[in-house]
């Protein structure tokens, strides 16, 4: 030391410098000044000095790019999996919407009306019922015999007409009872017309004839008594079809939603986990809506929705210094949104209440984020999502009541990031489900 006695300052030059190198000469004067039991701490303290300058091994370096590798892989495949589960849940609410809409077409469309017939009180039946207490005369075959067959010969005057041609149909009422009255007649008359030919083969005179038959029942027609008067038949059915529903084109009216709120984030996802310190709390929020309908028809809607304030709410406890302390994220947006409604009867003769399911895609601005009472505004972004309704109207003259339950969901992540936290590191989205209930008029 006391050869040079600047070794301190050099030492300590040496030392903060950016090589790590000690001056020329140290070694051999810090040897010089120590003693022989101390001749192997020179060369001790001159390894750990020049050690610091020493390189770091490959394999340190290759662990190191291969996790930053792993991690620049890692979003990738975050997404590529957010996506899948994205579409995995959309793929399911078309199914289910598919499958409603679809029974609601069959409800609504399948199975004709029931039509309501008017049959009016027969005007002729205590006319017939008296005409059939009246004896009706018959011909004896004798009589039948010399009466001519050919309905196209010319008949005496003072002739009789047979039976059926003196006497009133009466047999039954309309067309069934001159049908049945008729074939009765017919098989008495072929009897008659058997005998007949009997007699005509005994007798030598009239051997040579030449029997015509002619169509009974063109021979009927023929005769004034079989001729089928239009109080014979029965009276054609007269349908009376349901009258069509009016209603108004356009209405207007305010929706209340009382609903339970799952905010899903990094902390919501931490307290399902039963060894996690971070407890989350159930949320119930309401909102009023303004709503404009229009009806395309009897059985389809659109309408457009208005919602000036709406809270997201996650609550939750975290255990801080040994206690818990209680948090609270609120996000507040006003809501637009355009839906499709189907309205359809339970049967085809009711009319009322009507069953209605709706689908209303919406995009929410961001108005407001708090999170611990800190202003968190930034870190979070606009939303947009959709809401599924089934319920039931009653409508009572221009005046509509509606209710029903409802579920709503975000399909974007609400979190946009910081400069230390990306926005993957903590997703975000919300979910609820609730009842709904409302009043429309129609203009």
């Amino acid at each position: 030391m006391a050869k040079d006695p600047n070794i301190d300052r050099k030492i300590r030059e040496s030392f903060e410098s950016a090589e790590f190198k000690a001056p020329e000469g140290i070694w051999q004067a810090l040897d010089q000044s120590m003693s022989a039991g101390e001749s192997q701490m020179d060369q001790k303290v001159k390894d750990s000095f020049e050690a610091q300058n020493a390189a770091a091994p490959e394999s340190v370096w290759e662990g190191i790019n291969r996790q930053l590798t792993i991690d620049k892989a890692w979003k990738g495949i975050d997404s590529y999996l957010n996506r899948q589960r994205l579409y995995r849940v959309l793929g399911r609410v078309a199914a289910i919407l598919l499958l409603l809409f679809s029974i609601g077409w069959w409800w609504s469309n399948t199975g004709p009306s029931k039509a309501i017939v008017d049959e009016p009180t027969p005007m002729h039946s205590e006319e017939q019922i008296q005409k059939s207490d009246q004896p009706q005369e018959m011909l004896a075959p004798s009589e039948l015999s010399h009466s001519p067959i050919n309905g196209n010969q010319e008949q005496p005057a003072n002739a009789k007409e047979p039976s059926f041609v003196l006497s009133p149909i009466s047999g039954g009422n309309g067309s069934k009872g001159i049908a049945l009255h008729a074939n009765q007649q017919i098989g008495a008359n072929a009897d008659a017309e058997q005998v007949l030919l009997t007699e005509q083969s005994s007798d030598d005179a009239i051997s040579q004839a030449e029997l015509e038959l002619k169509d009974w029942f063109d021979l009927g027609l023929e005769m004034p008594s079989l001729v089928l008067m239009e109080r014979d038949f029965e009276p054609k059915p007269q349908f009376r079809t349901h009258p069509k529903t009016r209603f108004k084109a356009w209405q207007m009216g305010l929706r209340y939603s009382w609903q339970r709120d799952y905010l899903s984030n990094s902390l919501f996802r931490e307290s399902l986990d039963p060894r996690s310190l971070v407890r989350s709390n159930a949320v119930y929020s309401s909102a009023i809506s303004a709503e404009l309908y229009y009806r395309l028809n009897p059985t389809w809607s659109v309408n457009l929705m208005w919602q000036q304030s709406r809270d997201w709410v996650f609550h939750y406890n975290t255990y801080e210094e040994g206690q818990y302390v209680d948090r609270k994220l609120e996000l507040n947006y006003r809501r637009i949104g355009i839906g499709l409604n189907h309205h359809f009867r339970f049967g085809p003769q009711s009319k009322w209440p009507v069953l209605s399911m709706g689908v209303q895609p919406y995009y929410g601005f961001l108005n407001q984020a708090t999170e611990a009472g800190i202003n968190q505004t930034g870190s979070y972004t606009d939303a947009w999502g959709m809401e599924l309704r089934i319920g039931q109207e009653w409508k009572s003259g221009d005046l509509l009541l509606y209710y029903g339950l409802a579920t709503d969901f975000s399909l974007n992540n609400l979190y946009k990031g910081t400069d230390r936290i990306p926005a993957d590191f903590n997703r975000t989205l919300y979910r609820s489900w609730g009842l709904y209930i409302g009043t429309r008029y129609g203009f």
